[in-house]
């Protein structure tokens, strides 16, 4: 497993802006991935918020995806507070990845992102893990019903 932690190995904590973002993602090599298919991006004591968090996000995915065999993207975050709902909103919307653009109330139902984010993943032999560590939830996705 290949460990990308932003604040201590980058030196990034505000990933929430287009001018950190873009500075980070120039320093992330494609060469550090070293077709590793499964990775671990460590995001705890940053700043997030969408749509920038979403396309770090959609960069790491989008590496995974040209991977052959399974692949996996685990994210560690702290600091949002516990509720998919916030949690998706800062990694997953406006991100390329998903294409999930349109937001939803807190009081409606994830099922619609859930198929979708769902679908993608599936098909693209992936799973995405998010890790919320102050309370130790765990959001997994690209898990197969069949």
């Amino acid at each position: 497993m290949k460990i990308f932690n932003i604040a201590n190995d980058y030196n990034h904590i505000n990933i929430s802006s287009p001018r950190h973002i873009n500075k980070l993602m120039a320093k992330i090599n494609l060469d550090d991935f070293d077709n590793e298919a499964q990775i671990e991006l460590n995001l705890k004591g940053c700043l997030t918020d969408y749509p920038n968090t979403p396309r770090l996000i959609s960069f790491f995915l989008e590496r995974l995806a040209t991977i052959d065999g399974h692949k996996e993207l685990i994210i560690k975050l702290d600091g949002l507070g516990n509720k998919e709902i916030y949690i998706l909103y800062d990694i997953v919307l406006e991100g390329k990845f998903f294409g999930i653009n349109e937001k939803i109330a807190p009081d409606q139902k994830l099922d619609a992102w859930h198929e979708r984010m769902n679908a993608i993943l599936v098909d693209k032999n992936m799973t995405l893990t998010i890790l919320y560590t102050p309370e130790d939830i765990k959001y997994q996705y690209g898990i197969s019903n069949d």
